[in-house]
Parts: structure tokens; C-alpha cells; sequence
């Protein structure tokens, strides 16, 4: 061990202890950050699916709306067209 002196072996030690700390702080805060950016995906993610079901409900709101108004439409036709027969056939009789 008279080769070899305390100096250099300290530096090796120092250093790998030091790359060591730089390695788990680094990955502390590259995990820190994944997270933060892992939820902002999440929540953006949250907010698109909230806006597409927003939107797929809309939808299905208006073309249900769309065919009870064309059957509303459709039946008020019918009761004008019989409106209006039973107005001629009124006025015939009172023409008699």
C-alpha cells in the first residue's frame, strides 16, 4: 500500500460520491418533472374528453329535437289539411 498514496484514493472516493449525489439529485428532479408534465397531460387529456362528451350530447340533443320537431311539423300538416275539409265541407252545407 506504500505504491499506492492516500491522495488518489481519496479524489476516486470523493468523486464517485460526488457523481453519485449529482446522479440522485438529477434523477429527483427528472422525476419531479415527468410527474408535473405526466399530470398536465392527464388534466389536458380530462378537459378534451369532458369537451367531447359536451359535444356528442349536443348533438344528440338536437337531431333528437330535429325529429320531434319534422313529427310535430308533419301532424300539424294533417290537422290543417282536415281543418280545412271540414271548413269546405261547413261551408258547402251552409251554402245548401
Amino acid at each position: 500500500m506504500s505504491w499506492i498514496s492516500s491522495e488518489p484514493m481519496l479524489s476516486i472516493i470523493g468523486g464517485g460520491l460526488f457523481a453519485a449525489i449529482v446522479t440522485a439529485a438529477f434523477n429527483v428532479w427528472w422525476d419531479i418533472k415527468k410527474q408535473r408534465r405526466d399530470e398536465d397531460w392527464q388534466f389536458k387529456r380530462y378537459q378534451a374528453n369532458l369537451i367531447h362528451l359536451c359535444i356528442t350530447g349536443l348533438m344528440e340533443s338536437f337531431f333528437a329535437a330535429k325529429a320531434e320537431m319534422l313529427y310535430l311539423t308533419s301532424t300539424l300538416e294533417t290537422l290543417l289539411a282536415t281543418l280545412n275539409a271540414l271548413t269546405t265541407q261547413a261551408d258547402a252545407i251552409v251554402r245548401q
